[in-house]
């Protein structure tokens, strides 16, 4: 029995053994090398050249493992993409619009320490306008609450992610620093549920 290896775009895609013609077998496009008496034999995967009708084979070193350290950064990244995620899903926005939610929540504060008094600055006032029937203490109200729930969703999502990477980056082995990335994931989404 012959053993023979096809090459595809210079690497040996398959193994293949027969005491058949290989050339009536197989579509004649495919190049099929006899290898039944090279030592050693060529593996799949290894890279194939022909130089003037003789073949040479020359194997491929499997890329090395990554690193622990390597690991943890993947997985660091992966827990942040998770949070960065989970801040989309609850509607999080951007970095433009959160400044003018922060501005509104300093002003809305601002106007309920001075007891509603006067007039409600404008980032205040345009929400009551926007809520027709609204009161400038209402809109001051909500804007107060909102704050509040996005600051508890924020801090959770925060000390889930940066708990979640130290844990991580204290793991010692790359199942240990795995399992620590799947908590952390989880922490981070069950954070944004709550929210």
């Amino acid at each position: 029995m012959k053993l023979y290896v096809r090459v595809n775009d210079g690497s040996i895609a398959e193994q293949f053994s027969t005491d058949g013609d290989i050339t009536e077998m197989f579509n004649p496009a495919l190049v099929w090398v006899d290898v039944t008496g090279v030592a050693p034999q060529p593996q799949v995967g290894w890279q194939a050249s022909n130089n003037g009708g003789v073949w040479s084979f020359t194997a491929v070193e499997a890329p090395a493992a990554p690193t622990l350290d390597q690991v943890k950064a993947t997985l660091c990244d992966q827990v942040d993409s998770a949070a960065d995620a989970v801040y989309v899903e609850i509607g999080g926005p951007s970095p433009g619009r959160m400044a003018e939610y922060q501005q509104a929540n300093t002003d809305a504060a601002a106007f309920k320490a001075a007891g509603y008094a006067g007039n409600a600055p404008p980032t205040v006032a345009c929400w009551a306008e926007a809520n027709a029937g609204w009161t400038n203490q209402q809109a001051a109200d909500d804007i107060i609450a909102t704050a509040a729930r996005w600051t508890a969703a924020l801090q959770a999502i925060r000390s889930a992610r940066l708990l979640g990477k130290a844990s991580i980056n204290a793991a010692t082995t790359t199942d240990a620093a795995e399992a620590a990335a799947a908590t952390a994931i989880s922490n981070v989404q069950a954070a944004g549920e709550a929210a």
